[in-house]
C-alpha cells in the first residue's frame, strides 16, 4: 500500500503506534496517517520522520497527493 492509516484506540499508546511506522516505511509505504479521535487530529508521517499535523482544515498528503476535508471526517 501507498498509505497506512492507524487510529489510536484507548488501549494503545502513541509510542506503540508510531513504532510500527518504520517497519511500514521499510516495506515501501509512502506515508502513515496517525488519527487521534480525542483531539480531532491527523498526523501524517513520512520516511525520515517528517510529520505534518492537521486539525480542521483540508488535508493534503504530500507523499501521495491524497486530499480530504477534515470537516467531513470529524463531525
Amino acid at each position: 500500500p501507498l498509505t497506512i492509516v492507524e487510529i489510536l484506540s484507548p488501549r494503545q499508546s502513541a509510542d506503540e503506534v508510531v513504532a510500527k511506522f518504520e517497519i511500514y516505511f521499510n516495506q515501501g509505504v509512502k506515508s502513515c496517517w496517525f488519527i487521534i479521535p480525542a483531539t480531532d487530529s491527523i498526523f501524517i508521517f513520512t520516511p525520515g520522520r517528517k510529520i505534518q499535523v492537521f486539525h480542521d482544515e483540508p488535508l493534503t498528503d504530500s507523499a501521495t497527493g491524497i486530499s480530504i476535508d477534515l470537516r467531513e471526517i470529524f463531525v
